[in-house]
């Protein structure tokens, strides 16, 4: 019997910063194409190297905008920032 591969998901936080969020429509794609989501929280003392061990894949579900000082771009006045936990995170990711 083959094993079903786990996909690391990212999440979110709800404005007050007191809970980790997600769209169910991340999991039930995961879950339709087979595999079986496993959360992965950010926080300041995350592990990322453990929680790439624990999983197949990676699926990064993306949100507010990224910094472009990353890249040597100015941020446009319309931007709303990504928590720069959740940033930096991802990257290490």
């Amino acid at each position: 019997m083959e094993r079903t591969p786990l996909i690391g998901v990212t999440l979110d936080h709800d404005d007050e910063q007191t809970s980790y969020r997600l769209s169910y429509f991340y999991v039930d794609a995961v879950t339709r194409a087979g595999g079986a989501a496993v959360l992965l929280p950010f926080s300041g003392s995350f592990d990322v190297l453990r929680q790439l061990d624990a999983v197949d894949g990676l699926m990064l579900t993306g949100g507010n905008d990224l910094d472009p000082a990353a890249w040597g771009a100015a941020r446009h006045p319309s931007a709303k920032a990504a928590d720069a936990r959740r940033e930096a995170h991802e990257r290490a990711l």
